[in-house]
């Protein structure tokens, strides 16, 4: 059986799980390369050329690729689906998992709770909007990963010089509450349709962000109905069979403050024991073609 997963970084340690995973399992994963893909439509039909192996060939493929080529990306996975080629996760559920306010509009439409947040290229809406919510705030960029990219600003004059900054570099602003939690959230790890494993993350002293990379701690947890719930109909509504889920406990009940559709876990497998890359290659032989 032949496996693809779409990655630009063959040699990192995640990578590497993947492929030893596959060799147990006697799949041959083809790491498929965006900077060595060539996209084409012609004469009405669609082709993918990739020198190193014909991808109509494929079985199935993994989602996975850095976010310095997703628009390169989302335009590969269109044209595997069009090559018929099963995937762990559509073109539309990448997108939706890898921009943060399309995730909270896919999640609170699906009745799945999640902080109050706003969206506005304004930066005087931007402003009105934070005087109405408590404060601090945290301001988020659409698309970023392992805790980068999200900003916490203690009050006005601190949304203002953010804000005044996304602007000048067009970005939109994302404005979302702060909920104290004392800097711990828990992390979902989601493949097919089980939770193969979750840990409760506590931020480095100093730290308010709970991100293994960023020097967090782990706990190995195992998820309360609610919890298990709320994780499992998240991966759902937004369409991928793999995804991280990130669940903080308020008094008013658990709210999920992201989701990642690309989860690092070397965390998980330091703090749980569990390595999800076996598990995600028998995912990708049970959605292959047959």
């Amino acid at each position: 059986m032949k496996i693809g997963i779409v990655t630009s970084s063959i040699s990192s340690w995640r990578m590497q799980e993947f492929f030893k995973a596959a060799g147990k399992k006697r799949v041959k994963l083809i790491p498929i390369n965006p900077l060595k893909t060539k996209l084409e439509i012609k004469k009405g039909r669609v082709n993918i050329t990739y020198p190193e192996f014909k991808l109509k060939d494929l079985d199935s493929s993994i989602h996975g690729a850095h976010r310095r080529y997703y628009d390169f990306v989302l335009m590969l996975l269109e044209h595997m689906e069009s090559c018929k080629i099963p995937l762990t996760a559509s073109p539309l559920s990448v997108w939706r998992t890898r921009n943060k306010f399309a995730t909270m509009q896919t999640l609170q439409r699906a009745g799945i709770p999640v902080p109050d947040s706003f969206l506005t290229y304004s930066q005087e809406l931007a402003l009105k909007g934070m005087n109405r919510m408590k404060q601090p705030v945290v301001l988020k960029l659409l698309e970023s990963s392992s805790g980068k990219g999200i900003m916490k600003a203690k009050d006005f004059t601190d949304v203002e010089g953010l804000t005044g900054t996304l602007r000048a570099l067009e970005q939109m602003i994302f404005i979302q509450e702060y909920i104290e939690n004392g800097n711990e959230d828990i992390r979902a790890f989601v493949v097919g349709d089980e939770i193969i494993g979750a840990m409760k993350r506590k931020g480095k002293r100093g730290m308010w962000k709970a991100n293994i990379s960023l020097g967090g701690k782990g706990k190995k947890v195992i998820l309360n109905e609610e919890l298990s719930e709320i994780a499992l109909k998240s991966a759902e509504v937004l369409g991928t069979k793999i995804c991280g889920v990130d669940i903080i406990e308020t008094k008013d009940g658990p709210k999920v403050i992201e989701t990642n559709i690309t989860p690092g876990f070397k965390g998980l497998l330091e703090y749980t024991g569990v390595n999800p890359a076996p598990k995600i290659i028998d995912l990708a032989k049970s959605i292959a073609k047959k």
